[in-house]
């Protein structure tokens, strides 16, 4: 028992070593069980593994991440079924929009906020790479009985793979001083809103998406986090013209892109779709072909947690 405890216990030590670096947040308690409100439910109490919390940038307002956290190992994964998981994620974000225990647990004075769910799947064994697409199909999209606002995110353990090596590499570069601890992440404008341009906190729609900017105003700095792995010219044409249409690419920054998974071809196809931006955008200003060749494009050395399930046991993690 105390084993498994200390397995489900390396979940919640990632959640908390990842999110740190983009902004959120965790309300308290954790591990709480809380009273179910609604009797179709069939059930007397919903756990709380942990509450995150983080402002949206585009509604200002805060966001709660429900999240149910899970460690398995391959064996496990290899046969993990969703749908019960989710069904449960579901019912427990539904019934915090009407708890009163739940809202004087976690929200407190707040009355603008939404409530998220997120399905955060650890593997402790570092054994499973193949991607979860086929899992979530399977799951009926009728289980997700949620209030109109509200979301359910999974993090499978590829994602959490490579968020733990981002923000593992942004602890290296605020270690190296590349980036100060006031970086904040990109936003571009949406239709109908006011600009945003950045923000403290990564919002998980963020966090899911191909890539994302993290800037510096101090350092004059630009960071990009890119997950494909660019296999094709084309992807990285996509990805300067963002660049530039957001008007990223402006004289005096240092912009970096940054890859874990990486086509052995990446590093050309970047440089063939530089030039090709070139011609294609008809670029001819020196200082911005300038800043278009000092771009500096690398490969992260890919970084894996090991946990001891002794020192979690006696407390020292």
């Amino acid at each position: 028992m105390a084993e498994t405890q200390n397995i489900g216990e390396m979940a919640k030590i990632m959640s908390e070593d990842i999110f740190c670096y983009f902004g959120w947040s965790k309300s308290k308690p954790e591990d709480q069980n809380w009273k179910c409100e609604d009797l179709e439910h069939n059930k007397k109490t919903h756990p709380a593994d942990v509450v995150f919390h983080y402002n949206d940038p585009y509604t200002d307002t805060l966001n709660f991440i429900h999240t149910d956290l899970k460690s398995f190992g391959v064996s496990t994964l290899e046969k993990l079924e969703l749908e019960s998981t989710l069904t449960s994620l579901s019912m427990q974000v539904q019934c915090a929009e009407i708890s009163d225990e739940w809202q004087k647990l976690y929200s407190g004075q707040e009355t603008d906020y939404r409530i998220h769910g997120m399905l955060f799947i650890y593997n402790h064994d570092g054994q499973y790479t193949k991607l979860f697409t086929s899992k979530l199909q399977k799951v009926p999209s009728n289980i997700f009985n949620l209030p109109k606002q509200s979301k359910i995110y999974v993090l499978d353990p590829n994602d959490i793979f490579w968020l733990n090596n981002v923000a593992s590499h942004i602890g290296k570069l605020l270690e190296k001083k590349v980036l100060t601890e006031n970086y904040t992440f990109f936003y571009p404008q949406r239709k109908d809103q006011a600009t945003i341009g950045s923000s403290k906190s990564a919002t998980i729609d963020l966090l899911k998406s191909p890539f994302f900017i993290i800037e510096d105003k101090e350092k004059s700095c630009k960071v990009i986090f890119y997950r494909p792995s660019g296999e094709e010219v084309d992807e990285f044409i996509y990805l300067i013209d963002y660049l530039r249409h957001h008007q990223i690419l402006e004289e005096g920054n240092s912009i970096k892109i940054f890859q874990l998974e990486q086509d052995q071809f990446a590093p050309t196809n970047f440089t063939t779709a530089i030039s090709k931006c070139k011609n294609i955008l008809n670029i001819k200003e020196p200082n911005l072909i300038k800043l278009l060749d000092s771009i500096e494009h690398q490969k992260i050395k890919k970084f894996t947690t090991e946990f001891s399930e002794l020192e979690i046991g006696m407390g020292i993690r």
